[in-house]
C-alpha cells in the first residue's frame, strides 16, 4: 500500500530521497520501471514478461556493477521467491516508524486488504494494547472484523505495549518472538512505504 500518485506528479516523486526512476523497455515496448539509489533498487513495477533473472541480469550490464541490494515488501511472496533462486544473500528487516492513532480502523483495512490477497484463518483474539486500545479481532469465512471493546470483565487473548504491538502486527520480526502464534497466521500486515514515498 502506498499514498496515492498523481500522473502528472510521477516523474518528480521518482527523483526524491536521493534516487531516480528507470524504465525498463524491450523490443516488445515498456516492461516497467525501477526506483533506484545509485545501483540499489528500492520499488519496481514489471510487467511480467521479463524474468526477474533476466531483469537482474540487465541491471548489472546496465549499471556495470557487480552486485546490487534489490529491496521488496514482505507481502511480495512471489517476487521473493524469484529472487531467491538467484540472489546470493538475502536479509530480512524492517525499515518502518508506524505510530498507529486508530488501532480498530488501521487493524480492520490492512487485515481487510490482506485478505484480498490469501485466506485468512478463522479464529478471534482480544488484545490489550495498554493505555491505547481493547480490540476483539475475528476472522469468519475470510472476513475481518476488529473492533473497539470495553476492558471491564474482558481477558485479553494477550497484552501488548504499543511498541510491541507495532512489532507484532507489521513486522515479520514479530512472530519470531512469540512461543505460539496466537493470531492463526494473520500477521503480519502488508504495510510498507516505498522509498520514494519517505519524508
Amino acid at each position: 500500500m502506498c499514498a496515492h500518485r498523481s500522473r502528472e506528479d510521477f516523474a518528480d516523486i521518482l527523483r526524491t530521497a536521493g534516487g531516480e526512476g528507470y524504465a525498463l523497455m524491450s523490443q516488445e515496448g515498456f516492461e516497467g520501471y525501477v526506483y533506484a539509489n545509485g545501483n540499489d533498487i528500492y520499488e519496481y513495477s514489471f510487467s511480467g514478461r521479463q524474468s526477474m533473472d533476466d531483469i537482474a541480469r540487465s541491471w548489472l550490464r546496465f549499471r556495470a556493477c557487480e552486485r546490487f541490494k534489490f529491496t521488496t515488501a514482505v507481502h511480495q511472496k512471489e517476487t521473493i521467491a524469484q529472487l531467491g533462486a538467484f540472489a546470493e544473500s538475502w536479509s530480512l528487516h524492517d525499515d518502518m516508524m508506524i505510530h498507529v492513532l486508530n488501532w480498530s480502523s488501521v487493524l480492520q483495512k490492512l487485515m481487510s486488504f490482506k485478505a484480498r490477497h490469501e485466506t485468512l484463518r478463522d479464529g478471534e483474539a482480544i488484545v490489550e494494547i495498554k493505555g491505547q486500545a481493547w480490540l476483539r479481532l475475528q476472522v469468519k469465512d475470510n472476513q475481518v472484523s476488529v473492533r473497539d471493546i470495553e476492558a471491564e470483565n474482558t481477558r485479553p487473548s494477550i497484552s501488548f505495549t504499543p511498541c510491541e504491538a507495532v512489532l507484532r502486527f507489521f513486522s515479520p520480526m514479530g512472530q519470531l518472538q512469540e512461543g505460539e502464534d496466537r493470531f492463526y497466521g494473520w500477521f503480519p500486515l502488508m504495510f510498507s512505504i516505498p522509498r520514494p514515498d519517505w519524508f
